[in-house]
């Protein structure tokens, strides 16, 4: 079935990280999800004029601070069939994170989901290229069909209005249907000072705008000003 098939994760991953797995990434504690450097041979370094990496776990979500019915979903962490859209497998990121980290949850058995990605970029410049990149893609992207497991997912894109977080924020809507099932994917990319967040909230039919915007305001707020 289709909600067994699309997962968040994959999603956040590729557009925050430039691939879908979160290769070299190692089990974070307490159920947060998982963290880790980025891939590459600049891993775990830091540039000349950039600031340490700092630990993102506390920066992610931890289930108690969810409203009742939400669990941490390790169905993703486990999902190795999701296949990126084209149109989003173009995104590159000018430079790679100094490290990330991700969550995902889930009320009840596959929706509503929520998928936490943070990149922590070193320096607010670098940030704000790599979000001005990603944003430039997004906003031309339509077209965001694909196929996972044989199955043909037939999506759009396109830009969303939603409340303002952090230094910048931008939010887009996906439609993603097969099967007769329709899942909607509401993301929303945040940058504040070096970082930068994305996070997902998908459901079957219409997302909760009112539930996402309170659960991104709340995500937001535990990133550091500076």
């Amino acid at each position: 079935m289709i909600v067994r098939r699309i997962r968040l994760g994959p999603f956040a991953a590729v557009l925050l990280t430039v691939s879908v797995a979160l290769a070299g990434c190692s089990s974070a504690e307490n159920g947060k999800g998982s963290v880790g450097p980025a891939a590459g041979p600049s891993a775990g370094s830091t540039a000349a004029g950039t600031a340490p990496p700092r630990d993102l776990t506390s920066q992610l979500f931890t289930v108690s601070e969810l409203p009742a019915g939400w669990a941490v979903d390790n169905s993703a962490a486990n999902s190795s069939t999701d296949t990126t859209p084209p149109c989003l497998a173009s995104v590159k990121a000018k430079v790679e994170p100094a490290l990330k980290a991700d969550a995902d949850f889930v009320k009840g058995t596959d929706f509503p989901a929520l998928s936490q990605h943070i990149g922590d970029f070193g320096t607010s410049a670098a940030a704000s290229s790599t979000f001005a990149a990603m944003t430039s893609t997004l906003d031309r992207c339509t077209d965001v069909s694909f196929t996972s497991e044989g199955t043909k997912i037939t999506g759009s894109i396109g830009q969303m209005s939603f409340a303002k977080l952090g230094d910048r924020s931008e939010a887009w809507q996906m439609v993603l249907s097969a099967q007769g099932q329709t899942v909607g994917i509401d993301l929303v990319l945040v940058q504040r000072n070096r970082e930068l967040e994305l996070l997902l909230y998908g459901e079957l039919g219409s997302p909760d705008v009112g539930e996402f915007t309170a659960l991104a305001s709340k995500a937001v707020a535990k990133l550091p000003s500076s």
